[in-house]
C-alpha cells in the first residue's frame, strides 16, 4: 500500500508471503505444514521512489487469534494516517470465530510496531475484506461498497462500524471492487479500482481510475486498462510526485511480487473521461 504524510513524505506498507500463486493449482505453500504465512513492513520512500527503508512491523500486542487456520497473521494490510496516529487495516482469517474474514484495525506506535488491534464490526454474516481507508476531515472512514457506493465510519474504541453514507452514482459501479485508497488531486479526489473476469480459463484483473468530488460523486473515470502481463495484478495504493507531474501506483503481481508502475501527469489525464 501507499499513503502520502502532510509533509509529502511517502510511506507504504509491504507483505511478504511464504506461498507462490499458481493459476491452476492455487496457492502452494513453502512450509512442510502447507499453511499459510504473512509477514508486514513499513515502507519510507526517497522523494522520487527510487530508493526506500523497510522495517519489519512486530506486533506488541497479544494477537488475538480466535481459530485455527491454514492461514497466518493479517493480510494485505493497508497503512494511513489518521490524525497524528498511524494505522494498518487488514484481513483477518485466523482472527474471526467463524470460517469467515474480518477487517481488523492496528494502531502503530512510532516504530511502526502494533500497539493496539481492533476487530472492526460489520454486517459479521458476510465475508469482509478490502475496506479502503478514506481519513475524511474528524471520521474514519472506510469505502465499504460502490454500488451502491457505501461508506461506514469505524468506532476506535469499540470496533463497532455504522453506514455513513449509501447512494448511487451515475455510473454502474457493480463489478467494482477494492482497491488503492483516495488521494486528493486537483480539489477532488482520484483511486484506482479493479475489476475481476475469466479470461482463457484464469481469473483476471483489470484497472480504472476514477475521481469524486467531497460530496463522493463520481466525476471522471477511466476505461478498463492492464498495467502488467500477470492476469493477477491487485493495485494497492497511488501517490503523486514531483508537483503532481508522476503518478505512481503499488501493486502485487501474482499475489506476491511488489511493483511500482509510474506515469505522467498527461498520460493519466489522457485516460480520464467525464461522466
Amino acid at each position: 500500500s501507499l499513503w502520502t504524510d502532510n509533509d509529502g513524505e511517502l510511506f507504504g506498507c509491504w507483505r511478504t508471503v511464504n506461498y507462490r500463486h499458481d493459476t491452476q493449482k492455487g496457492y502452494i505453500s513453502e512450509h512442510d505444514d502447507g499453511h499459510i504465512r504473512t509477514q508486514s513492513y513499513t515502507v519510507r520512500f526517497s522523494p522520487d521512489m527510487d530508493e526506500f527503508n523497510i522495517k519489519q512491523i512486530h506486533n506488541l500486542v497479544e494477537y488475538p487469534s480466535q481459530r485455527q487456520s491454514m492461514v497466518h497473521n493479517l493480510e494485505d494490510q493497508r497503512l494511513f494516517k489518521f490524525g497524528k496516529d498511524w494505522y494498518t487495516i487488514g484481513t483477518g482469517v485466523d482472527t474471526h470465530f467463524q470460517s469467515s474474514h474480518q477487517m481488523v484495525l492496528s494502531k502503530l506506535d512510532n516504530d511502526g510496531d502494533i500497539v493496539k488491534m481492533i476487530f472492526l464490526d460489520y454486517d459479521q454474516t458476510n465475508i469482509q475484506k478490502n475496506w479502503i481507508p478514506f481519513p475524511f476531515h474528524d471520521k474514519m472512514l472506510f469505502i465499504y461498497r460502490y454500488e451502491p457506493f457505501t461508506l461506514i465510519e469505524a468506532d476506535l474504541e469499540t470496533g463497532k462500524c455504522h453506514t455513513h453514507l449509501r447512494f448511487q452514482q451515475l455510473i454502474n459501479c457493480k463489478s467494482l471492487r477494492g482497491s488503492s485508497c483516495p488521494i486528493r488531486y486537483q480539489g477532488k479526489y482520484l483511486m484506482v479500482v479493479h475489476r475481476s473476469f475469466w479470461f482463457n480459463r484464469v481469473n483476471t484483473y483489470a484497472q480504472k481510475l476514477i475521481e469524486f468530488t467531497d460530496d463522493f460523486r463520481i466525476t471522471r473515470y477511466s476505461n478498463y486498462f492492464k498495467l502488467t502481463n500477470c492476469p493477477m495484478e491487485y493495485v494497492m495504493g497511488c501517490a503523486f510526485t514531483d508537483h503532481n507531474k508522476m503518478f505512481h501506483l503499488t501493486l502485487s503481481e501474482n499475489d506476491a511480487n511488489p511493483r511500482i508502475v509510474s506515469f505522467t501527469q498527461e498520460d493519466l489525464e489522457s485516460r480520464l473521461h467525464a461522466v
